[in-house]
């Protein structure tokens, strides 16, 4: 049996798909206008590309604490979706200056782009040697060690029996000793 409605098919399919359209797309578009982006490059001072550089976003509207990416290798960082807000940039990389970049406004449906330049970093090492003496006597090339008498009183002195290890097992009695007559 057929239900006449009176529509044509073609104005049926239309109708389905302006009724799909119209259901799927806004949440689409809303998200898209809601967050912005920030992408950019890290480059050294010669302008070549920086591989492998830490970078960290933090911002009081990111939830869950800062974002953290390594760059690409053609140096690129991506943030794609990021609330609308105030940010921080952060990037580290060995044998370079760290670079702090603040009050980045990322406003909602907006890229930002940043090109991040490294300066190199100068060399600092320091050593610190802390401790006291040792007991091993350097100066002899064989394996002895010298024992003081504080060395002596440390070991333990107290022997242990089966029935020490049997002791705290539950439904255990130790056997009753006899009295020598």
């Amino acid at each position: 049996m057929r239900i006449n409605t009176g529509l044509t098919p073609a104005f049926t399919v239309l109708l389905f798909f302006a009724i799909a359209a119209n259901t799927l797309l806004p949440p689409v578009a809303a998200a898209q206008g809601l967050t912005g982006s920030l992408i950019g490059r890290v480059r050294d001072e010669q302008g070549a590309v920086i591989q492998g550089a830490t970078v960290r976003l933090s911002s009081p509207a990111l939830m869950g604490g800062p974002a953290t990416l390594l760059t690409n290798e053609m140096g690129q960082l991506r943030f794609p979706v990021l609330p609308p807000g105030v940010y921080a940039l952060e990037i580290e990389m060995a044998g370079f200056a760290t670079l702090h970049d603040q009050d980045i406004l990322i406003a909602a449906g907006a890229t930002m782009e940043r090109t991040a330049t490294l300066k190199l970093a100068g060399v600092e090492a320091s050593i610190v040697v802390e401790g006291t003496g040792s007991r091993i006597d350097a100066r002899n090339t064989g394996f002895g060690t010298r024992f003081g008498s504080e060395d002596i009183d440390a070991i333990p002195t107290r022997r242990a029996s089966m029935f020490d290890f049997l002791g705290p097992r539950p439904a255990y009695r130790p056997p009753r000793r006899q009295a020598a007559s």
